[in-house]
């Protein structure tokens, strides 16, 4: 009798973390093609200007008019294919929880924080230069993610369980990113994302919260 029960309680965790896992890798495939699309335009972007003195990205104190242009470009210029490679990486990591738990208008307030913080963190406060690349962007939708999926963890939403650690991850691996000291790493760039992601995030958590009451 306990042997019965036993395996029926292994059976039913079976099948959840098989429903979990499918449906976390479909919404993962479903978006596979708007990672390829970016991919795609990222390299077309860097074989045809092919030179970073051209400054398709943003440079530190340039004309307040031209910024927010700068900002939108920034995101899809890289300095080398390997990049490109390594933020397109990032980025399928950061997306996991967005893409599990937001609503697609609530992607789009992510990605528009995504740009605009970086950019304005760098136009502020970067070192001379000219920043390019999504690196920003990836850390506003990283931290936007592991804000907002809060409210899944309290509830304990076992897709968001298993999901969560792999982004915590990426984000205290790659802390040092936040900080001075490496050359030729924007990491106003990577600040201005994370803090755009965080406000981004809470703001998003909060109106859910209220929405749900």
């Amino acid at each position: 009798m306990k042997t019965s029960r036993r395996m029926k309680v292994i059976l039913l965790a079976a099948l959840l973390v098989g429903f979990t896992l499918e449906r976390l890798v479909s919404r993962v495939l479903h978006n596979v093609t708007v990672f390829m699309l970016l991919a795609a335009v990222m390299l077309g972007v860097y074989v045809s200007v092919g030179d970073p003195d051209l400054k398709l990205g943003v440079i530190p104190g340039m004309d307040s008019e031209f910024v927010m242009t700068a900002a939108v470009l920034m995101p899809l210029y890289h300095s080398t294919p390997l990049h490109i490679m390594g933020n397109l990486l990032g980025l399928m990591v950061a997306s996991m929880l967005p893409i599990l738990v937001m609503r697609r208008a609530q992607i789009y307030w992510v990605l528009a924080a995504g740009v605009v913080g970086p950019g304005l963190a760098v136009w502020l406060y970067g070192s001379m230069g000219v920043h390019v690349g999504a690196s920003g962007l990836v850390w506003a939708i990283l931290m936007a993610g592991l804000v907002y999926s809060i409210i899944w963890l309290v509830n304990l939403n076992f897709a968001v369980l298993l999901a969560y650690p792999v982004p915590f991850l990426l984000m205290t691996k790659a802390l040092a990113g936040l900080m001075p000291g490496t050359v030729g790493m924007s990491w106003e760039s990577h600040l201005g994302g994370a803090i755009a992601g965080i406000l981004t995030g809470g703001f998003l958590m909060l109106h859910e919260l209220y929405r749900r009451r």
